[in-house]
């Protein structure tokens, strides 16, 4: 049997602040939470007072699109290393477009796999 210790995830409601710990040590007014937020943290969700992540209803449509940024951006440095875009733009210096035209399509399918609002 393992002797992992899991921690719950507990916030406070309509904000952002949140951390792992057990029951008996939660701050006053935070409350357990369905999981641990969007983005690692990263983005604008906040903890709603039924335990889960939301947006914020004040300026929703920026921080929507804050959060597919945010979501963009990892793509982008996991599939696109900015070694290969380097070359790929030398080589199409160079006449030859088949790196380009890779990162490109990749560039676009990210787009399309996180659309703004």
């Amino acid at each position: 049997m393992d002797n992992e210790i899991v921690l719950d995830v507990y916030a406070k409601p309509r904000t952002n602040e949140w951390l792992r710990c057990h029951s008996w040590t939660a701050p006053a007014g935070f409350i357990k939470m369905n999981s641990l937020p969007p983005i690692n943290g990263e983005g604008t969700f906040i903890a709603d007072e039924t335990g889960e992540w939301v947006i914020p209803n004040e300026n929703y449509t920026e921080a929507y699109n804050e959060n597919v940024r945010i979501q963009r951006v990892k793509e982008y440095a996991s599939k696109l290393p900015l070694e290969l875009q380097l070359e790929a733009i030398t080589e199409e210096r160079m006449g030859r477009p088949e790196k380009m035209n890779f990162v490109l399509q990749t560039i676009q399918e990210i787009k399309n796999k996180y659309p703004k609002i």
